[in-house]
């Protein structure tokens, strides 16, 4: 699960970050940035204020079996 400021999933500057950080292929949804603060509480808190203006891309959890049971697929 990544919080990003960039436009779109489709970013070639989005893309060029993630395949920098070793990821070449995944699967992406658009969420509603309530939806993750509310879903994970204190820990999205944290790493929001955390974040720097120069920060493009922020790991909110590396968990993908956390992120399935937080976020069903039918609910995307």
């Amino acid at each position: 699960m990544i919080l990003t400021s960039y436009p779109s999933l489709s970013d070639p500057g989005l893309l060029r970050t993630l395949k920098a950080r070793g990821v070449g292929k995944f699967i992406a949804y658009e969420l509603p940035l309530d939806m993750a603060a509310a879903r994970y509480g204190v820990h999205f808190e944290v790493v929001m204020n955390g974040a720097r203006d120069s920060d493009d891309l922020r790991v909110l959890d590396v968990n993908e079996d956390r992120t399935v049971r937080l976020f069903r697929f039918s609910g995307l």
